[in-house]
């Protein structure tokens, strides 16, 4: 009866495989969750299955390619790798793949194709190992070793790649073909699968026909007769002296590009398609506090981004991914300290061969200090420096809006601090501007949010109240005078505050702003003659 052994970390699937194994009429040798214990039992124990179904996902610290490698580097047991396609499992010669899900019948099927398969394959190697070794249909050099220094049989690739004619390689020494380095590279590796009866893969220069050096990659086989020893090894060899140069080449290309990287002084930001950092740069690492290791495989909105922007960052990762690029964004990123900083990203991608997003790349430049720059020259555009009170020039503005407007009524008083030459002239500018201040305080307490409060001239100060009428206006400006009253009661003043007001109503649109403006300023002057 033909014996399998499942590897498998899940009970589900390990009954699963095991019922639809026990269905076909085989017997389950053994079910291993953990690779080394089946890499144990297997070759330290010389237990040996017909079939291994092994799961790439194993627990432990082996995984399936892992147990798979050890396994087929001493043994020829065909398996089934349960997952999905993957080029690694090329490198095991595994007979079948089998992706997941699957349903006990396509299982059943690999199972019978996998034995089917291993049973034609082990025929043809016993039948004829040696012939259908030496092919000489293939690019692939193929030769034997009698023993470590002898040559049995060679392929026509290999002989055209010495310049000879296979019978005159075949039982002849290496040393006869190759140089003095070459035969003791060679040597080496040969004399270590004889000893160690275990398969092999080097790399060794070794000059073809021309002369000319070339790097094949070999790999060197022994095969054993019924005592358990080496019968001959056989040997293949590939030429990657291009592949290898190719390989040379992009090698130099990335660390020339990521010695371009290190020196930006820009934050240069790789990210995969899924959004997690591949590539963090120096600046990145000054700016944050992190290091490229810290950050590496974390999302970019998992770890900067303030609660409030992870949705629009997102939304703009989105739009990556939709094929709006390349696109601008300007978001904040948390340090690790937990300052906030400003960055303003231009993003683009990298597609790969089929138009796919291989990557993101994003360049950013802290603005934070600009921003704040042109946020105080705004602020300053439309604001007194001294008092924080809005300027003549946004006075006047708002002068035009609201004259087109429906807020009415609408009333301006004018305010001008009395007796603050007096204060400049016997104690100086600085104690004056304290005046200014402390009127410009009591104004815009005393005034509603919507109010707009303004210093137009040095003394002179303008409040518009909209949807303020005539009754309105008088309170308002009794609150204000009262408000100065409670100023000067707790307050050890040279002189108390004092402030003249008038003020003007524009009922309708019958009337402008200014002409209200005007009448209130007027107004201002006659009540300040009064004092």
């Amino acid at each position: 009866m033909k014996e399998i052994i499942i590897i498998e970390d899940t009970k589900l699937h390990q009954q699963k495989i095991k019922d639809a194994v026990l269905d076909l009429g085989y017997k389950v040798a053994d079910i291993f969750a953990y690779g080394e214990k089946a890499v144990d039992y297997i070759l330290k124990e010389n237990n040996t299955p017909n079939l291994i179904i092994i799961d790439i996902v194993l627990a432990g610290k082996m995984d399936g390619y892992q147990a798979a490698k050890c396994i087929g580097s001493e043994t020829d047991i065909p398996l089934i790798f349960l997952t999905a396609k993957n080029d690694k499992i090329k490198d095991f010669e595994a007979y079948v793949y089998l992706n997941k899900p699957f349903t006990k019948q396509e299982l059943k099927n690999n199972i019978e194709l996998a034995i089917y398969k291993n049973n034609i394959h082990q025929k043809l190697i016993k039948s004829n190992e040696e012939k259908e070794m030496i092919l000489d249909t293939i690019d692939t050099q193929i030769w034997y070793l009698k023993d470590p220094e002898t040559y049995g049989k060679v392929n026509q690739a290999h002989a055209d790649f010495i310049g000879l004619d296979k019978s005159e390689i075949e039982n002849k020494k290496l040393t006869e073909f190759l140089d003095k380095e070459e035969a003791e590279t060679c040597n080496l590796g040969n004399v270590k699968v004889f000893r160690e009866k275990k398969k092999i893969k080097t790399e060794e220069w070794l000059k073809n026909s021309s002369g000319e050096k070339k790097l094949i990659s070999i790999t060197k086989n022994p095969k054993l007769n019924k005592e358990d020893k080496v019968e001959y090894v056989v040997c293949s060899g590939q030429d990657i002296t291009n592949k290898r140069n190719k390989e040379k080449i992009i090698k130099e290309k990335k660390e020339f590009l990521s010695k371009i990287l290190e020196v930006q002084s820009s934050l240069v930001l790789l990210l995969n398609s899924e959004g997690k950092i591949i590539r963090f740069n120096k600046s990145c690492e000054k700016l944050t506090g992190y290091t490229e290791k810290e950050v590496k495989g974390k999302k970019v909105w998992d770890l900067f981004i303030k609660q409030n922007e992870k949705k629009e960052v997102e939304n703009v990762f989105k739009k990556l991914q939709n094929k709006d690029y390349p696109n601008k964004h300007e978001n904040y990123w948390l340090t690790k300290s937990g300052e906030e900083k400003l960055i303003s990203w231009s993003n683009n991608v990298i597609l790969d061969d089929e138009n796919n997003i291989k990557y993101i790349v994003g360049t950013g430049i802290d603005i934070t200090e600009r921003k704040k720059r042109e946020k105080k020259i705004e602020y300053l555009s439309f604001h007194d420096e001294m008092t924080g009170l809005y300027n003549r020039r946004y006075f006047e503005n708002e002068l035009d809006r609201l004259d087109s407007s429906r807020k009415y009524p609408i009333t301006i008083v004018i305010g001008d601090l009395d007796g603050l030459k007096y204060i400049n002239d016997n104690y100086g500018h600085k104690k004056g501007d304290g005046y200014i201040i402390n009127a410009a305080d009591i104004l815009k307490s005393t005034a509603r949010t919507e109010d707009i409060v303004s210093r137009i001239g040095g003394d002179e100060f303008a409040v518009v109240l909209p949807t303020t009428n005539q009754k309105e206006a008088e309170i308002f400006c009794q609150r204000i005078q009262k408000n100065i009253e409670e100023f000067n009661k707790n307050k050890d003043l040279i002189k108390p505050l004092s402030i003249s007001l008038g003020f003007e109503v524009m009922e309708d649109s019958s009337q402008s702003l200014n002409k209200t403006f005007n009448k209130a300023d007027q107004k201002m002057y006659i009540n300040k003659g009064r004092k």
